[in-house]
């Protein structure tokens, strides 16, 4: 763990106004695979450039290697940036852009040859050292790039949003060609992203920003599955919301008056009665009822609105119907169910009377925010 690092209560302030970073305290395994997530504007780029050693924070601590990063300007780190732009040297041959570190650091010609020629095998671009970077595809450009940030053997490389010019297509294939590197490297990654998609697929953990403050850290399984607030849960992938308010809470368990009646999920933190709270249901988890038990306890009744077939699922969009006005309870305006196309659906179509059901175990209650 000689090359984790660790943030220590770190905030960043530009003038007057909130802080940029907000007390954000969390380490990061060295030799894993990190992600920062979170929508443009809640601080992921301000925290990654504060590592890196391009700002210095207003309060805290950054510790890399077990090392106080304080007073440290970028090259006197063991770090190493990917920017989004790239910034290749569009004049250079590839060799020379990856071996550039290298000559500023006095790494001898033979010695620079040499550990370009074996980052070319690394990045699986062996024979290109003499083309310009101009010559290059989109996907290569980032293959190279990331070349001449391993080439000074950086204990932890840096990487802000580098996939974010590129096509969908693209973009999916250097996920895993990122996520491969990493792990033969060993060295530490800290990737920062606003699609969540990236991160799940990537990560070893994900940090969740919004405003400033970090919202939660957990493997990717464990953000989507459980997550701990409500901008986690309605950021990190689909998620249905059926708000209302707490009747019980006890032992993880809770019961939620809503507007189709009291519903049941898990609430990873316990909640007082009259907590105005909601249950996030993601759609694959919701399940298709018969009109006729639309009577039974936590079957919501829906009209469908909108279908969209997509080979192995069924997107069913839905408006409920028919909700309750329980004092304090609230309704939802749209309900998404994602449906397995396995044969035995029963047929639908647009202005079907049906219902949406989902077991306690497929809920997560949280506090309104």
């Amino acid at each position: 763990m000689s090359h984790g690092v660790a943030l220590d209560h770190v905030t960043m302030r530009f003038g007057a106004g909130p802080a940029a970073v907000d007390d954000v305290d969390l380490g990061i395994e060295a030799g894993s695979f990190f992600s920062i997530l979170g929508p443009s504007g809640c601080g992921k780029t301000t925290l990654l450039r504060m590592i890196g050693g391009f700002l210095e924070p207003s309060q805290g601590r950054i510790v890399i290697g077990g090392q106080d990063m304080a007073g440290k300007r970028p090259e006197q780190r063991p770090t190493a940036m990917i920017f989004q732009n790239l910034a290749l040297f569009p004049l250079m041959t590839v060799a020379e852009n990856i071996g550039f570190g290298l000559e500023v650091r006095g790494i001898k010609a033979a010695d620079r040859r040499k550990r370009v020629a074996r980052l070319l095998d690394v990045i699986a671009l062996p024979g290109i050292a003499d083309k310009k970077v101009t010559d290059l595809s989109g996907g290569q450009r980032q293959r190279v790039a990331i070349a001449r940030a391993l080439a000074v053997e950086p204990q932890v490389l840096l990487l802000d949003e580098p996939l974010s010019a590129l096509d969908l297509k693209l973009r999916q294939h250097m996920r895993a060609e990122l996520r491969s590197l990493q792990k033969r490297t060993g060295v530490t990654f800290i990737y920062i992203t606003h699609d969540q998609g990236e991160a799940l697929a990537m990560s070893d953990k994900v940090a969740v920003m919004s405003a400033g403050r970090v919202q939660q850290v957990a493997a990717p399984a464990e953000l989507y599955d459980r997550p701990r607030t409500a901008f986690v849960a309605g950021f990190v992938g689909e998620a249905n919301r059926i708000p209302g308010r707490i009747m019980t809470c006890d032992a993880g368990d809770a019961t939620v008056e809503t507007g189709f009646g009291p519903l049941a999920g898990l609430a990873p933190v316990p909640l007082p009665a009259g907590t105005r709270a909601s249950l996030f249901v993601r759609p694959e988890r919701m399940r298709l009822t018969a009109a006729e038990g639309l009577g039974a306890i936590g079957a919501i009744p829906v009209l469908v609105e909108d279908l969209r077939f997509e080979g192995p699922f069924l997107h069913l969009v839905t408006r409920p119907i028919e909700a309750g006005a329980a004092a304090g309870a609230g309704t939802t305006s749209e309900i998404v169910a994602q449906l397995v196309n396995d044969g035995n659906l029963p047929p639908l179509a647009r202005g079907v009377r049906v219902g949406l059901a989902f077991g306690p175990a497929d809920a997560v209650v949280l506090a309104d925010e």
